[in-house]
């Protein structure tokens, strides 16, 4: 009896194989799903974007990759995985964009079937998305198509550092340099989620975000018999860094080189390992350290930024030092970027290392304590060529930023400010005063310009603000 069910068994299975090797045979297949990685079919993400199908069998990938299309078109990369084909873009898609992905009922599958039917699918980029603080201190979430959302609202922001990976920001209520500053953490760009309070620090001050937004690094001042588990009474200052993980809601030393024990400031290069510092000892340096090498890069060195892939940096060399001030490329090795009648200050990258962008001044306009005529410049790196600039504005002593596209380019502005006397502390680092003596001089709004760098002009947006960082 037994064995008579086991004989039923085999045949119903064996049936049911034959059944579906003919029905595979003589059906045709289709796409099962198409999903993004980030974002949805009307708000989908620009940048690292994923185009995921799924079909309902395995195909003939080389049919598929050539029956595939998108219009506009954009170069990408293909890969598998089972009946699932990835196309991932090589480059950030064009933000507000309509994109129509196609798919051609020429495509095979491995028995040679074509697709059941066309596969034609829309969707559509963000817009472009950017923070900035308002002159009133209000922290503003804006798009390049308008509206405006105050992201920390009854809240005066001094400063704030984002996260492009985790599209998170930390934000502080009150100035750095005060024990009692409070320190706001906001995920998603949605409501804050959670207050971070650093206890027990002095002088808190230069924090950075992880690009994951895991951890918040920031600078603090500790006595050094403290510091090295000694009793003491000994006024002595050291300066340590520290960082605060998110997720644990705990805070630890970063323990740096003994080359570093006395460094003055430092950056986070858009990782968590590769570490900008600025030091002093007699002589005031900029070192890279990265996976435990240090890579000293110029004296009076000014980090001015990195791009995603943290491997080409810019930044200024000598900055102010007899008025030599210049804007250095690395990638490896150094290349100077600014024109040798210039002295270039506020240096910024773009994403894929191409361009660079900073604030000029003519050498021939200068006086023995004046600068004037201050306006933005933007050179390709390969070439040397400059690709624009803002020659004839007067924007003023500013800082420019690159969207994540690199099709536009924003610039602070105060008009005041490339009106100026400066004169140097023993750091090196510059000290403003205006020429007229005028109480609310430093009261004035920055405004933040976009240009257009496709057509090398500028737009009708203007940004009531500063300190603008484009949303990735």
């Amino acid at each position: 009896m037994i064995k008579n069910k086991i004989v039923a068994i085999n045949i119903l299975l064996f049936g049911l194989t034959i059944i579906f090797v003919l029905f595979s045979f003589f059906s045709k297949p289709f796409i099962k799903s198409f999903v993004l990685r980030s974002g949805e079919m009307e708000n989908a993400e620009a940048f690292k974007q994923q185009f995921i199908i799924t079909f309902s069998r395995p195909m003939n990938k080389d049919s598929v990759v050539s029956n595939f299309f998108i219009d506009p078109a954009i170069d990408g990369n293909f890969s598998w995985a089972q009946d699932t084909l990835f196309f991932t873009p090589e480059s950030t898609l064009k933000y507000g964009q309509v994109y129509e992905i196609r798919i051609s009922n020429q495509a095979l599958d491995i028995y040679g079937k074509q697709l059941s039917r066309e596969f034609n699918r829309e969707i559509k980029t963000k817009p472009y998305q950017y923070i900035f603080i308002g002159n009133d201190n209000r922290l503003i979430l804006g798009s390049m198509s308008g509206g405006q959302t105050d992201l920390a609202p009854d809240r005066k922001v001094a400063k704030y550092y984002y996260s492009r990976e985790a599209k998170s920001i930390i934000y502080i209520v009150k100035q750095e340099y005060q024990t009692d500053t409070e320190i706001y953490y906001i995920d998603d760009l949605n409501t804050p989620k959670s207050q971070l309070i650093l206890d027990n620090y002095k002088n808190v001050r230069n924090l950075a975000f992880s690009a994951n937004g895991k951890n918040l690094y920031f600078q603090a001042d500790v006595p050094a018999e403290e510091a090295d588990g000694k009793s003491g009474t000994k006024k002595i200052i050291n300066q340590k860094l520290f960082m605060y993980s998110v997720p644990e809601q705990a805070v630890k030393e970063v323990i740096l080189p003994e080359a570093l024990s006395n460094f003055r400031r430092y950056w986070l290069a858009n990782s968590d390992e590769a570490f900008i510092f600025n030091s002093f000892d007699n002589a005031y340096y900029l070192k890279l350290i990265n996976d435990n090498s240090q890579v000293l890069l110029g004296d009076y060195g000014d980090y001015g930024g990195s791009n995603l892939m943290v491997d080409k940096f810019v930044f200024t060399n000598k900055r102010y030092a007899d008025y030599d001030s210049g804007i250095i490329f690395f990638d490896g090795q150094a290349k100077i970027i600014n024109q040798a009648e210039e002295i270039g200050a506020l240096p910024s990258i773009n994403d894929d290392g191409a361009l660079v962008s900073y604030s000029y001044v003519l050498k021939s306009y200068l006086t023995k304590a004046k600068l004037a005529n201050y306006n933005v410049r933007v050179v390709d790196v390969e070439t040397g060529k400059t690709t624009f600039t803002t020659l004839g504005e007067n924007i003023g002593f500013m800082e420019s930023n690159f969207s994540p596209d690199s099709k536009y380019l924003t610039v602070e502005k105060d008009e005041k400010q490339s009106d100026i006397h400066y004169v140097s502390d023993n750091y090196g680092d510059h000290i403003y005063y205006p020429i007229k003596d005028e109480p609310d001089y430093w009261d004035d709004k920055i405004t933040t310009i976009f240009y257009d760098l496709s057509i090398g002009k500028k737009t009708n947006k203007i940004v009531d603000g500063y300190d603008l960082q484009w949303i990735y």
